[in-house]
């Protein structure tokens, strides 16, 4: 053979094979003769030119005509179906269907990009002392770290802002806001889309009151007006100039997580040298820089800690071992939701495994009763490969129509998700279906396709048997009932992880939830009263106006007590300060023990139900005359007076000589103030008459009777506070039970979501089962009739079938036990107050799937062991 022809033969491999069976000799000979006739290289180029031409030009149209022929077949035969057809495609379009809207989920949270210019470079620094956890610093710090580091580009400061904006004819309205210095928005890389930025020269002690807001804010109080740059508002009753408008599409989430609904934006204005609230010691600001160019958080974090390093030499007591905590942006906001965003993720994959297996189930039982037509058609010489060809098309037809029907539950199901899920998720809310969830979905139903095909396409493709064909009274071939039980216990193996990581979760959930939060949540009405005006700037009149109020709700119908707190337990908000003990000298103040500090009202422990343990509860004789009281939690009294009765010490809080020393009159019980999932804290509680500064914002909590819903006093509280002075805005109204609520809405929304996929994994594993040996009695009522015939007994019949189908399930079960101990660490962070390998769950989870699959073997048990071999073997 020429080289010619070894050429041509390898080209015409383009064309299908059935094609080339019936037309390659043909073709081999006219290129031949074409060949020969060529006069030169000019022509024998023409030839070969022309060939090629031919060739690709038929390969299309002969590929496509084959496909239009396999689609024909295939619809006719899934039409010839429709039970089988319905539950197929019902059961991708739920796998795929659950997959698109997890996925959707988890790329609009953790893999589509932030609004931020070159979000990569954006870094989160914070403070960390010896034995603290990273958080807040003080302004003197921040300016340190920015003036002196050699890595990043450009770093910002802020802390939060209760802003209420009067005027123009409108009802006083509470706006969450921000104070930032004047780099911030640079930093982050927005631009204000009306208007401008901050200037560095307006960023100083007593410059001018400058604002940015948000889109949502400009369009919902100043009406879209295009020209409200330079317009004066009213905010905190102070004047300030609208500098500009943030662009709609910008999401600024370093706000939006650490303020929730920040819609206002207003200047930091503090210098190094001002004192209180800017002092080193004063550690209450935010830091978010960009790096330069090429530079890693692992480098930024050598430089910063040079420069910590630096200050603890120049500022003994202002710092104790200070190193700085750098982190990623991403890490930073979406680190909390990673994991059980990534398990969801795994859980729902791992059902479209199981909806795949129970497909190919019913796809061998199609393919039996197809094993005859399989054969016939071997024997008449179509290839393994051509009929290979016709499986795959079928099941990916089938995959595709599932795919269509799953991508519209995705879109049902991801707006269920945006709904329902909790507001701690970042960017939960802008989640939909993208052009990159409808290429998930389609490459799903692909892969699915193949996957599914393959059983079948094995079992038919590789070995026909021919000599079975020539009676119909073969029963169940062995191995074609190995395939179905190789499937059953994949099934089982997953529906077992499954449900492990689903019972790990309730138990952990249900153990969280017996947790002493340290308060009674129940009947609790909240709501916020942040002061503003220049009548308040004195605590005497603060005092008076809570009073009032105080009054005022105490006399509505169903208020049991009232009283108010600085800050709420579970409401991620925090006051720590140092405390300095009385006789217990330090020799560098920044190592001083801390506490989270509250300023409450009288009555604060019996409305939200602390308990007393020891001494006496403030009264309205704590006043800002009386002499300085606190009253301490459980925890610090153990850690700072272990064995010792606190009563009568005392304590400065904050612990520095400018503030006054105060007499421990009480301890209560510890509150779970920051997560039921976490150790109780150090807790000191002052007197909000005696404030260490002016305090003009505060929680109040109201008790109502047993049968009276608390949010029915929602207009009773507007009403009262509009009585006593209508500039002043109530905000954050709801439940202490919505709170409670929101604190675990993450790991309630996973383990519902994880509970609900192991429900549907068990359902499906059961089901495919019942099916796979219902079909199996069926196709084996011959043999059992002669075993009858000859002497077996219903028990041994019953035994028979029982032992067939729970030899897969015990299998799987225990691969899937197996494998559940291996990757128990991957939720281990989910779980509280129980072990990744929890003999309990453990326990449940076989008990429910060996009950499960006994039931599911039973019906067929009995439905052989009923068998009449008269009537089974007149039939055959």
């Amino acid at each position: 053979m020429s080289w010619h022809d070894r050429v041509f033969k390898r080209l015409i491999r383009v064309l299908p094979a059935e094609f080339r069976g019936e037309y390659e000799h043909e073709m081999a000979a006219t290129f031949r003769a074409e060949r020969r006739s060529a006069d030169g290289a000019a022509s024998l180029t023409r030839v070969w030119l022309a060939t090629i031409a031919d060739v690709f030009r038929t390969a299309p149209a002969e590929h496509l005509d084959i496909l239009r022929r396999d689609l024909a077949y295939t619809f006719r035969m899934l039409a010839r179906r429709p039970v089988l057809t319905f539950t197929a495609v019902l059961t991708l379009a739920l796998g795929i269907g659950a997959n698109t809207a997890i996925f959707s989920v988890v790329n609009g949270v953790l893999f589509a990009p932030f609004d931020y210019r070159d979000a990569d470079q954006l870094v989160l620094v914070e403070e960390q002392s010896a034995g603290r956890e990273p958080g807040m610093t003080g302004y003197p710090t921040y300016a340190d770290l920015r003036n002196e580091n050699l890595t990043i580009q450009s770093m910002s400061a802020l802390t939060g802002w209760a802003a209420t904006l009067t005027g123009d004819g409108r009802d006083a309205e509470r706006v969450e806001g921000a104070r930032v210095t004047w780099e911030y928005f640079r930093t982050v890389g927005l631009t204000p889309v009306i208007g401008r930025d901050f200037e560095q020269g307006e960023d100083r002690p007593a410059g001018p009151r400058i604002a940015i807001i948000s889109d949502s804010l400009w369009r919902r109080r100043f009406g879209a007006d295009p020209n409200v740059a330079g317009r004066q508002v009213t905010v905190n009753q102070q004047t300030f100039t609208l500098a500009g408008v943030l662009p709609p599409t910008a999401d600024d989430i370093i706000t939006a997580r650490k303020f929730p609904n920040t819609e206002i934006w207003t200047l930091l204005q503090y210098s190094e040298q001002m004192g209180p609230p800017s002092c080193r010691g004063c550690r209450h600001l935010f830091m978010v820089a960009r790096l330069e160019d090429g530079v890693t958080p692992t480098a930024a974090t050598a430089d910063f800690t040079r420069i910590f390093q630096s200050l603890a030499i120049r500022f003994p007591t202002d710092y104790d071992r200070p190193r700085p905590a750098v982190t990623p942006l991403r890490d930073y906001f979406l680190g909390a939701v990673k994991t059980p965003l990534y398990l969801l993720w795994g859980a729902v994959a791992l059902l479209l495994l199981i909806a795949c297996a129970n497909i190919a189930n019913l796809l061998l039982i199609r393919a039996s009763e197809r094993a005859e037509e399989m054969a016939i058609r071997r024997a008449l010489g179509v290839s393994p490969a051509r009929m290979l060809r016709q499986l795959l098309t079928e099941a990916i037809v089938l995959a595709v129509i599932g795919g269509a029907t799953g991508t519209a539950v995705a879109f049902w199901a991801t707006a269920l998700l945006t709904t329902i899920g909790p507001a701690e998720i970042p960017r939960l809310s802008d989640v939909s279906p993208d052009a990159r969830a409808l290429a998930y979905a389609f490459a799903l139903s692909l892969a699915t396709g193949v996957l599914f095909a393959l059983a079948p396409a094995r079992m038919l493709v590789a070995r026909p048997n021919l000599a079975g064909i020539a009676s119909r009274r073969a029963t169940v071939g062995t191995r074609a009932w190995r395939y179905r039980a190789a499937l059953i216990a994949g099934n089982v193996a997953l529906c077992a992880l499954l449900l492990v990581g689903s019972g790990l979760l309730v138990r952990s959930f249900a153990h969280l939830l017996t947790v002493d939060t340290g308060f009674a949540p129940h009947q609790l009405l909240t709501f916020q009263i942040n002061l503003i005006g220049e009548r308040y700037q004195k605590n005497a009149a603060i005092t008076q106006f809570f009073d009032d109020l105080t009054a005022r709700l105490r006399a509505t119908p169903g208020v049991v007590n009232v009283s108010a707190s600085s800050m709420l337990p579970l409401t991620d908000s925090m006051a720590r300060m140092t405390v300095e003990i009385e006789g217990r000298p330090i020799e560098n103040p920044a190592a001083a023990p801390s506490a989270d500090t509250y300023a409450v009202r009288p009555d604060y422990f019996e409305t939200t139900g602390v308990p007393l343990l020891r001494g006496r509860r403030f009264e309205y004789a704590d006043g800002e005359r009386a002499a300085p009281v606190v009253i301490i939690g459980k925890t610090m009294a153990e850690q700072l007076w272990p064995g010792e009765d606190p009563i009568g010490r005392r304590i400065r809080v904050p612990g520095a000589p400018v503030y006054p020393l105060r007499t421990i009159v009480g301890v209560v019980g510890d509150v779970k103030h920051f997560g039921l999932q976490l150790p109780a804290t150090p807790q000191a509680y002052i007197p909000h008459a005696q404030p260490p500064w002016r305090m003009p914002a505060l929680m109040v909590v109201v008790r109502t009777e047993a049968k009276r819903d608390p949010l029915s006093l929602v207009t009773a509280v507007r009403e009262h506070v509009r009585s006593i002075d209508p500039l002043q805005p109530v905000t954050r109204i709801q439940s202490f039970d919505d709170i409670v609520a929101q604190a675990l809405a993450t790991r309630r929304f996973t383990l519902v979501l994880l509970a609900v996929f192991a429900g549907t994994a068990v359902l499906l594993a059961i089901g495919g089962l019942y099916g796979a040996l219902s079909y199996v009695v069926g196709q084996r009522s011959r043999d059992i009739g002669v075993r009858v015939a000859l002497g077996a007994s219903a028990r041994a019949i019953r035994g028979l079938v029982m032992r067939q189908g729970m030899t897969p399930a015990i299998v799987g079960l225990g691969a899937g036990l197996l494998a559940s101990l291996a990757i128990g660490r991957v939720i281990e962070s989910m779980l509280f107050g129980i072990s990744p390998h929890d003999l309990a769950t453990y326990a449940a989870v076989i008990t429910m799937i060996v009950v499960g699959a006994l039931a599911a073997c039973l019906f067929p048990a009995r439905r052989a062991a009923s068998i009449d071999p008269v009537v089974t073997l007149r039939a055959e």
